[in-house]
């Protein structure tokens, strides 16, 4: 027959949650070169799991999801400073056509017309470079630190007095 005896048990499933914990990191990791697809499929993973894991890999989840929460924060912080940005440009050049809009086709032709960018186009541009690289940095270094956690077998946070 078999040279194996099979005992009965199974998986441990606490090794099963320290490696979607695992995944959920590396995910985590990812995030900031897809625009923060993968931190979604980090999130439900960590908000499914997380009722049912043990101790270290439910304080992997809760780090995880506050940690997306944060930079999604921080996202949305650069995406409203890049629209404002992008709509004052776009306000500005409306009102640059509209005030030195030709009589006829011609004028336009001989027209010469020098658009000025508004400074807060730039200034929506320099708040959304900084505000992204501020939530990736913040993603890639606490992926990394929950990564060298997790493999110690260490929970996250502080640890219970």
């Amino acid at each position: 027959m078999s040279d194996t005896a099979n005992t009965g048990q199974g998986r441990d499933p606490s090794s099963d949650d320290r490696n979607l914990a695992m995944v959920g990191h590396a995910l985590m990791f990812a995030a900031p070169f897809v625009f923060g697809l993968t931190a979604l499929m980090a999130v439900v993973i960590a908000y499914v799991r997380k009722p049912e894991a043990d101790p270290v890999a439910c304080s992997h989840y809760r780090y995880q999801i506050r940690h997306f929460w944060i930079a999604f924060a921080l996202a949305m912080v650069a995406f409203i400073a890049l629209a404002v940005g992008i709509a004052f440009l776009f306000v500005d050049l409306v009102r640059l056509v509209v005030a030195n809009a030709p009589g006829d086709a011609w004028e336009a032709v001989a027209m010469q017309v020098t658009p000025e960018m508004p400074v807060v186009f730039f200034v929506g541009v320099f708040v959304f470079l900084i505000a992204y690289a501020l939530a990736s940095l913040w993603v890639i270094i606490s992926s990394v630190i929950g990564m060298v956690r997790l493999g110690a077998h260490q929970p996250m946070g502080r640890a219970p007095a």
